[in-house]
């Protein structure tokens, strides 16, 4: 397996082109605590559809890297990053990506319901942020939770994540389309101490 961060219990590993792999998203992506966050409830993943949107990822056809957050070598969540296409977030001039050569962005999904709410998405968000300025090219990293999910919104504040923008009807969910609130770290902003 491709371990990217080992720390303590946490660990960060590439997903595989695996049905073991398959099988972990297609269980999260078809919980409610999952579901109430991501896409909705209108919005089903079988394992059939999950192969779908994932293999492309795990065997390197776009420019995702599709990750297992494992605690103590158990699946418990997701975690990618990307290259930003420069189109997704220069909308206007509160998103100038201008400055930035090497623009990321990420997402998180903690799958297993027991975990939520007990500080494991900052410490993985935490040591996949040092990880990602210290390990690859990016200068700054942005990700983009609908500006109702306050708990996520917390957990980035926690990582030191700024708020840029919002993005008005950016993403479906249960059918309707919401606002994301772009928040952005860079690796100056991840040594000042947190709000």
């Amino acid at each position: 397996m491709g371990y990217l961060i080992e720390k303590a219990d946490l660990a960060v590993r590439t997903m595989e082109d695996s049905l073991v792999d398959y099988m972990h998203m297609a269980k999260w992506m078809t919980t409610p605590e999952v579901m109430d966050f991501y896409e909705g409830h209108d919005c089903t993943y079988d394992l059939e559809k999950v192969i779908d949107k994932y293999r492309p990822r795990t065997k390197g056809e776009t420019p995702i890297t599709p990750c297992i957050i494992e605690i103590n070598h158990k699946a418990a969540g997701y975690l990618q990053f990307y290259p930003v296409d420069k189109e997704e977030y220069n909308v206007d001039e509160r998103i100038d990506l201008s400055s930035y050569q090497h623009p990321y962005a990420a997402d998180i999904l903690l799958g297993e319901a027991k975990i939520c709410g007990k500080g494991v998405g900052t410490k993985v968000l935490t040591i996949m942020i040092d990880y990602l300025f210290d390990m690859t090219i990016a200068d700054v990293l942005y990700i983009d939770p609908q500006t109702w999910n306050h708990r996520a919104i917390r957990c980035y504040e926690k990582c030191g994540f700024k708020p840029v923008a919002v993005m008005e009807k950016r993403e479906l969910h249960n059918g309707e389309y919401k606002d994301s609130l772009i928040m952005s770290i860079t690796p100056v902003m991840r040594l000042l101490p947190a709000q």
